[in-house]
């Protein structure tokens, strides 16, 4: 085989030894492997949006080191090497201001989603969903121009070079969203990968984001209708995955429900009342990612939120609780500052950092209200009716309710006898979380981030930390001024 690694982000364990995982088994399998590379080319990336020198020294030389760990050769091509003079013409003309976030998302270059790309690494950046496009204006240039050289670059590589198969990580990223493009747009299988179901295994998707709603639901019901293991083993799997993230175990990612009080309530619970709790979630990494995450019920989830919390609280005897999500601990923006100050009769607002226990408090509602939390199908195991408002993977798996409108989920939420779906879905759901993605070879992680390639950690060389910076600041000084975009 003839394989391509975008290999952009080297800074990030377990995400770099991925890389070299799957370089590895291609060289061991005779294939000729080539990897992309940046030695700061980028204006910008998702791990140094300000495109600092030590950011980029540290990069490059971890980079540098695991290639060296590799037990064969390997061709390593910098992306701006492949750009023509047409190519630099063309990105010349890229559109980098816009009159709002709305124009920003429908920008397309070529094939490319290139709008929705950028607002996607911005707001992952930023951690913030609500950005004022003036405050990221010149970031949002930066991107784009980095992510439209990378699209054409791969486009070029691909047209040029007889290619199998491309190797990406995480698909999301403006940069690598581009990669993904490129590929699609030429017809060439590319294989996105990223964490698998814990910190042994990492998952690969087949032309398609990771976070591809459709895509992922299909792969849920392939590994559930698969002829092994028998049914009870799957079972027996998907509850064992529920109950080590009641109990606060971290899977694939950090538990975000370790530093709570086990059991606890909040102060004013009152157990004769109609309890019903809303548990909110953080959106950077979904919050621009196509159209297929638009929510039908919010066209804003914060306001949406607030507005249901106003609607319910206080009727028929219900008392709304709103479950801050405590990874948006620390943040201070236009979503977290509405949601602490939302004050309401009936309605109790607990904080990202409160202490109550979120599995205790979903285990005592009356049901629950979700936007895309995982605590929505968590519910439907246990039992608990939960009403999705909005988008995610489990939803057509038929374990939640989902209203088609703001005013049935009102109507849901006072209902007496909604009644608990059938948990097949949530046992699907579970099975998949708790056994997707492939075992590592030659990576052996320790956590969630950090680890061993084949029995090294792979670290920059003091001599490469010393010599690097200089090195780049040389090529600076020497390259080429680049041609000033349209703002067209």
């Amino acid at each position: 085989m003839q394989v391509l690694i975008v290999g952009l982000y080297s800074r990030w364990t377990p995400h770099l030894e991925t890389d070299l995982e799957l370089a590895e088994n291609h060289l061991r399998a005779g294939d000729t492997v080539t990897q992309l590379s940046c030695e700061r080319d980028l204006e910008a990336c998702d791990i140094d949006p300000t495109h600092s020198v030590r950011a980029c020294v540290r990069c490059i030389g971890r980079r540098n080191a695991g290639l060296r760990a590799l037990s064969g050769p390997l061709s390593v091509r910098r992306f701006p090497s492949l750009l023509t003079a047409d190519d630099r013409l063309a990105l010349a003309q890229v559109k980098t201001r816009f009159e709002s976030m709305a124009a920003l998302r429908a920008y397309r270059f070529g094939s490319f989603d290139v709008g929705f790309a950028v607002q996607s690494s911005i707001i992952w950046a930023r951690r913030d969903s609500d950005l004022e496009l003036a405050a990221v204006a010149d970031d949002v240039a930066r991107f784009m121009r980095s992510a439209c050289a990378m699209y054409l670059a791969v486009k070029r590589y691909l047209s040029e070079q007889p290619t199998d198969r491309v190797y990406v990580f995480n698909g999301r990223m403006a940069p690598m969203r581009a990669a993904l493009r490129a590929c699609q747009e030429l017809g060439v299988e590319c294989v996105i990968h990223e964490r698998g179901c814990d910190p042994e295994h990492y998952s690969l998707h087949v032309n398609a984001l990771p976070h591809d709603i459709a895509n992922t639901e299909r792969m849920i019901r392939a590994a559930w209708d698969a002829p092994a293991p028998d049914r009870n083993e799957k079972v027996r799997i998907a509850t064992a995955w529920y109950d080590q993230r009641s109990n606060g175990g971290a899977t694939s990612w950090i538990s975000f429900t370790e530093s709570q009080e086990r059991s606890s309530l909040p102060q004013d619970w009152d157990p004769t009342r109609r309890n019903l709790t809303v548990f909110t979630t953080s959106e950077f990494e979904f919050a621009a990612i196509s159209d297929e995450w638009s929510n039908p019920v919010f066209a804003d989830n914060t306001a949406g939120l607030c507005d249901f919390v106003r609607a319910v609280a206080g009727r028929e005897g219900v008392h709304v609780y709103l479950r801050m999500h405590p990874n948006l601990k620390g943040l201070d923006n236009a979503s977290t500052r509405a949601l602490r100050a939302l004050s309401v009769a009936g309605a109790t607002v607990l904080a990202p950092e409160s202490k109550v226990c979120s599995y205790a408090l979903m285990g005592a509602s009356e049901k629950v209200v979700v936007t895309g939390s995982s605590v929505g199908i968590e519910a439907a195991f246990r039992g608990v009716p939960a009403l999705l408002a909005g988008k995610c993977y489990y939803r057509d798996l038929g374990a939640v309710h989902l209203p088609a409108t703001f005013d049935e989920l009102v109507e849901m939420a006072l209902a007496r006898d909604l009644p608990v779906l059938d948990r097949e879905g949530a046992l699907m759901y579970g099975y998949y979380m708790a056994t997707f993605g492939h075992r590592f070879r030659h990576f052996a992680p320790r956590g969630l981030f950090d680890g061993e390639f084949k029995g090294e950690r792979i670290k920059a060389s003091r001599a490469a930390k010393a010599l690097w910076p200089a090195v780049l600041r040389a090529r600076a000084l020497v390259a080429p001024r680049p041609s000033s975009p349209s703002d067209d």
